[in-house]
């Protein structure tokens, strides 16, 4: 049966990583941790940092706490997931699809959420500090207590969000061009 690139490319990462465990002496249980990981997703390990888990479907699921620093999520499902408390520190979640999730209290700080779908989502006090959300659409999401330091947001979508504290919100970086609806009246941002 012909493999596609992705499916060659899950398989040659499994190997690498099954060669470099049996060369370790790492125990028969890290190599089934490895060997889940890679070929379907599986999040049975606590740090899944810098892992390419492109286009993994995690819909529902519980990540509380999970570590996913540098990851590749690009195109995940995340709809309805639990990552309150997860580090997706410099994570890359272009297109990632969080709908619904639940990320209190998660560390998003430098990741890039370009075209991410992070509507209906509960991000009460997230670190967004950095981040890169181009497109990015938060509408209807609660909002309350975000760091928003230095976060890249052009062209977002913030309609009608639960508590956007819209005074952090525009000095944080470029709320210019984000649509929020309702406005910022308080502030004049509009």
């Amino acid at each position: 049966m012909p493999m596609n690139g992705a499916t060659m490319q899950s398989y040659k990462v499994a190997f690498a990583m099954l060669v470099a465990l049996s060369t370790s002496g790492a125990g028969q249980d890290a190599v089934a941790q490895t060997e889940q990981v890679a070929g379907n997703c599986d999040v049975a390990l606590a740090d899944l940092s810098n892992r390419n888990l492109q286009g993994c479907d995690f819909q529902g699921r519980d990540l509380k706490g999970k570590r996913f620093d540098g990851a590749d999520l690009r195109g995940a499902l995340l709809i309805q997931a639990d990552l309150s408390g997860a580090s997706l520190v410099k994570a890359n979640l272009h297109e990632a699809n969080l709908t619904a999730a639940k990320l209190v209290g998660a560390n998003l700080q430098e990741a890039t959420l370009h075209d991410a779908i992070i509507t209906d989502a509960d991000l009460t006090k997230a670190n967004l500090s950095s981040a890169k959300a181009k497109r990015a659409d938060f509408s209807r999401s609660r909002l309350t207590g975000v760091n928003w330091l230095g976060t890249h947001v052009i062209n977002a979508a913030l309609n009608k969000t639960t508590d956007l504290d819209c005074s952090v919100f525009e000095s944080a970086y470029s709320a210019a061009r984000a649509k929020v609806d309702p406005p910022c009246v308080s502030s004049g941002f509009r």
